[in-house]
């Protein structure tokens, strides 16, 4: 009888440490955090971590021996990173790009070890509180950004051309074509650029996505998708809009297919075929005028300097901070898409065990984790920050919730 109460009682304060890292993961604002966006979730992943590890000492048997074997396989693979990067990296590069490759892997971890230790209901709550408290946050972010366009926290206006008029945010068909809605993008008051917003906004989309696929779309499901499709599209991030609108088509599909809709979906598919046809030389136009567009295939095509670098540094790269600006279409800029960054920053060897870790757990959440898999390889194909904590946040609590019958949330834990 005490065992239970007990064990009821760390079920409790394992739903509040859930909706707190929820809470922490949806305040990531630089302008408030000594421009450290990730500072709240680093603080509540170590304390949290600290209290599983005061567990342990009490109850070895507490960790599983496969949350043992994840969190030694990958911090001994740190380690050897650790070892190949000092010869060449001072001490303070050091400790900083260590301390971005454990909170990762200590955020993973953490993550997984709360959920497991969830109850269905808890564990549906803590995801949708999280959805709700994001969401809730972009709104704000979005306020801010469109209310104060000269802020620009770490952008420098001085080399914008067509800047916004003082009365506020006008959106017309040339606005994209123009630099003046750089402005927008970088008064963010989360991220240095609001390119990290979208994919944010995105992820929280499709987490929504989820929820409404699995316990049947209501009143606060449409509003959540709705809200979140818009900021999205308020980010000004074009891969994520363009990531937004195949997932949103996707769903449409997905959902007129589930209910058995044939008319629907074959008029579909068909109008979708007529407009992409019609549209698609303008894109095209588009595409190939865009500076941002044309910078992404500068900086694929300088991949090339990757086999200048020297072998150590080709399978282990140099380190996350001097790595991002090892593989640049110009000299001290930064890589902005994904694989460049990751192949500076971790080499080879790096790149392949985060895609393919990344990919198993998206594959394993199920569908919904494989779009979100897309929109972050989409999306990376411009800017993107392989070590926010958000995707993988996403990935595992739709990996736990998949593995739930819809009905055993219908029922009301009476015990708590």
């Amino acid at each position: 009888m005490i065992g239970i109460k007990l064990k009821i009682k760390l079920e409790r304060i394992y739903f509040i440490f859930s909706l707190l890292l929820a809470l922490a993961i949806a305040m990531q604002i630089e302008y408030i955090f000594f421009g450290i966006a990730n500072f709240l979730p680093l603080i509540m992943i170590l304390f949290i971590f600290l209290v599983i590890f005061l567990f342990c000492l009490i109850n070895f048997d507490y960790v599983t021996r496969r949350e043992f074997f994840f969190l030694y396989t990958y911090l001994f693979l740190i380690s050897i990173f650790f070892l190949m990067w000092s010869n060449y990296i001072n001490l303070n590069l050091f400790t900083r790009t260590s301390a971005f490759l454990i909170y990762i892997i200590l955020s993973c971890f953490v993550i997984n070890h709360l959920l497991n230790r969830l109850n269905p209901h808890h564990l549906y709550l803590s995801f949708l509180m999280g959805i709700i408290f994001s969401t809730v946050v972009l709104i704000a972010e979005f306020l801010f950004r469109v209310i104060n366009p000269s802020m620009a926290i770490k952008g420098d206006l001085s080399t914008i051309s067509n800047q916004p008029s003082p009365g506020g945010l006008e959106i017309g068909l040339d606005f994209f074509e123009s630099k003046a809605f750089y402005a927008y993008k970088y008064s963010s008051i989360m991220f240095y650029d609001s390119n990290y917003v979208g994919l944010f906004a995105l992820s929280i989309l499709i987490c929504t996505y989820f929820l409404a696929f699995k316990f049947r779309f209501n009143l606060l499901y449409v509003l959540l998708i709705f809200t979140n499709s818009l900021l999205v599209f308020l980010s000004f991030s074009r891969s994520a809009i363009f990531s937004m609108f195949i997932i949103s088509l996707f769903y449409i599909i997905l959902y007129l297919y589930n209910n058995k809709k044939w008319f629907l979906l074959i008029f579909s598919l068909f109008s979708l075929f007529s407009l992409f046809s019609l549209s698609l030389f303008n894109i095209l136009l588009f595409i190939s005028s865009d500076e941002s567009f044309i910078t992404k295939i500068s900086i694929f095509s300088s991949m090339k300097k990757f086999f200048d670098f020297d072998v150590l540094n080709m399978l282990f790269g140099y380190g996350l901070l001097d790595g991002g600006y090892a593989i640049s279409y110009q000299e001290g800029k930064y890589a902005h898409a994904l694989v460049p960054v990751l192949l500076g920053q971790i080499g080879i060897i790096g790149l392949l065990v985060y895609l393919i870790s990344f990919t198993i757990m998206c594959f394993k959440s199920g569908t919904h984790g494989i779009v979100l898999l897309f929109s972050f390889l989409i999306t990376g194909i411009s800017l993107v920050d392989p070590w926010q904590i958000i995707y993988f946040w996403s990935a595992l609590y739709m990996l736990h919730l998949k593995k739930i019958p819809d009905y055993t949330l219908l029922n009301k834990h009476k015990d708590l």
